[in-house]
């Protein structure tokens, strides 16, 4: 290295004071653009490892304390800390399928991302609940969200989440749904109402979910600043298990609930939140 170094040097000694500056400004300058460049390698090197698919599993009465949000210190609420961490680093969408939602806590972070980073929020629940006592999902109401809820003597009974999911245009979803499950037929002894819109009524799907999305038509994707520093990888993840969303569910019963970016577990349950969110259609309430 000294040897590289010693005829610049000698040449700078040459030119005087007037080469040691240049010399001095010539140093400072690739120092900082090997620190930049530097800096630049590392960024990408965590970006590849943030786009990896994850899966975790948490059970909810066995405490994980890592990762726990400032405000809430109690190891007995570390699992609902948890879950708001990854609201919170929603962006673009929150589907929420939910039996019931009591957690003050967490429909604070779901409007907190609608209201401050305009976060698009869908949510269905079973109309079963939606009046029960300290039930959220009155307040979710008040605040505009566009919210189905079922009108059915059967329970909606689903307890999952989706973030940053893209929304499916009516033809991505009907093929979406056909490599899942296969073709509806018309000799099946039970169809759903978005069987037979399959076979019978696609003019009404379109009209539901449109005739194009971000799968189909890269170029209508837009750009999103990232708001938030640890974003969800491409493709968004699940947030699914047998907790309702209630402080005795998610601290001290025996229930689970698993967060994955997994393409294979979180394109099912996309499929599934816009079949209900069709199907259930009739009970729209509509944001002003």
């Amino acid at each position: 290295m000294a040897g590289t170094l010693q005829p610049i040097l000698s040449y700078a000694k040459g030119m005087g004071w007037r080469g040691r500056i240049l010399t001095a400004l010539g140093f400072g300058l690739a120092t900082e653009i090997f620190y930049e460049v530097y800096q630049h390698v590392l960024k990408q090197i965590g970006k590849r490892k943030a786009q990896k698919p994850f899966c975790e599993v948490r059970f909810m009465n066995r405490a994980i304390v890592s990762g726990c949000s400032p405000s809430l210190v109690d190891a007995k609420l570390a699992n609902i800390s948890y879950l708001i961490s990854y609201i919170d680093r929603a962006q673009q969408s929150i589907s929420l399928s939910m039996y019931i939602l009591t957690l003050n806590d967490v429909c604070d972070a779901i409007i907190r991302a609608r209201n401050e980073r305009n976060v698009i929020v869908r949510v269905v629940c079973c109309e079963s609940m939606v009046y029960n006592e300290g039930s959220q999902m009155r307040r979710l109401d008040e605040e505009c969200f566009v919210r189905f809820k079922a009108n059915s003597d059967y329970l909606m009974h689903h307890k999952f989440c989706l973030l940053d999911v893209d929304w499916l245009c009516a033809k991505c979803l009907v093929a979406e749904h056909i490599q899942q499950v296969g073709p509806p037929t018309s000799q099946q002894l039970q169809q759903t109402l978005f069987d037979r819109a399959i076979l019978d009524d696609m003019e009404g799907l379109e009209k539901s979910f449109g005739s194009s999305c971000m799968r189909c038509d890269p170029t209508i994707r837009k750009s999103v600043s990232s708001s938030v520093s640890n974003p969800l990888p491409e493709g968004g993840c699940l947030i699914v298990g047998s907790s309702n969303w209630t402080m005795p569910a998610l601290t001290v019963h025996w229930d689970n609930m698993m967060f994955t970016s997994f393409p294979a577990m979180v394109r099912p349950y996309a499929v599934e939140f816009q079949r209900q969110w069709y199907e259930l259609s009739d009970n729209e309430k509509k944001s002003k």
